[in-house]
């Protein structure tokens, strides 16, 4: 597993976020349910997970994690952990939805 060469964040719509603390804890829910389904799957689609929580009631968060089909599951939960801490952070630190890591080894 590789979490070097990554890619920051990008937002290129810029939109603040009008409740942060719900934004942040929908946002955390939706990567740890992604990323759990990921390495739990034995489909063909294993180390692949998107989906969607809905933010407030008039807003929907989507997601998707992803790991090189290379990686053993405790390899590709640690590279997806580490991406899910550096896109909290971004948030944490900017306050705009909307968010990309992208490494050599995985993607959120």
């Amino acid at each position: 597993m590789v979490y070097t060469g990554k890619y920051p964040p990008w937002n290129t719509s810029k939109q603040n976020v009008t409740t942060p603390d719900m934004f942040a804890e929908v946002l955390r829910a939706l990567t740890t349910n992604l990323s759990s389904e990921a390495i739990s799957s034995d489909s063909l689609n294993s180390m692949f997970e998107a989906g969607e929580l809905s933010v407030g009631k008039n807003h929907t968060l989507y997601g998707l994690v992803q790991c090189t089909k290379d990686l053993s599951k405790e390899s590709c939960q640690t590279c997806l952990e580490s991406a899910k801490g550096d896109i909290l952070g971004y948030f944490s630190n900017n306050n705009t939805a909307g968010g990309i890591v992208l490494t050599t080894s995985c993607n959120v």
